[in-house]
């Protein structure tokens, strides 16, 4: 027999009782399991109430460490958020060196939180940590019923971090490999990027 849409082959038995006696006979396999369960899926997909349409972020609140800005998507109407912190690191880019490093630490907190961030991922929800020009910057973006638990683990994990060796050398040879292969080309950027900083 075929089915009608795609041409499939198909054939239709019936299940004796003694096929059921044998499913029922056989051991489970411990390998064959429904995934953990995932915190990170929404459950509230409501959106917010816009009072009136925004063109540009408006300041909410100022201080002498931070500031928050806020603009609703009045566009989409998805109930998703972006969330960006920028971290102010003056000596990050004080050299080449200390790039490199603030590099390095940017990655090695990003393969920290790798497998706890898959979770999130298949959620709709995502992260990155990228190096500025003035340290690095967190950004959170996806539904936002959960992303509070994203972003407050991705904090809590770089208030807590601790470099584990064996990733830091797996890191640190990528690194190397980077610079290696980037040759010339790199090298004279990295003097471009030191002279105009400096």
């Amino acid at each position: 027999m075929t089915e009608p849409w795609y041409k499939t082959a198909y054939s239709v038995e019936k299940i004796t009782g003694s096929m059921i006696q044998e499913w029922m006979l056989s051991a489970p396999n411990e390998n064959l399991h429904l995934p953990a369960h995932n915190v990170f899926i929404p459950t509230d997909l409501s959106l917010k109430d816009a009072q009136e349409e925004v063109k540009f972020p408006v300041l909410l609140r100022k201080s002498c460490y931070s500031s928050l800005w806020y603009k609703p998507d009045t566009i989409f109407s998805t109930p998703k958020v972006f969330v960006r912190i920028d971290f102010n690191c003056p000596f990050a880019s004080s050299s080449p060196e200390t790039e490199v490093l603030t590099d390095i630490f940017a990655r090695l907190l990003m393969d920290d939180l790798n497998e706890y961030a898959y979770y999130a991922q298949v959620a709709g929800l995502y992260y990155s940590i990228d190096n500025t020009e003035s340290g690095f910057q967190v950004t959170v973006v996806g539904y936002n019923h959960k992303l509070w638990i994203l972003l407050e683990t991705v904090i809590e994990t770089m208030v807590n971090f601790k470099v584990k060796p064996d990733r830091f050398s797996v890191i640190k040879v990528t690194q190397w490999s980077f610079f290696s292969d980037s040759s010339e080309t790199q090298a004279k950027w990295l003097e471009l990027v030191f002279y105009v900083s400096s």
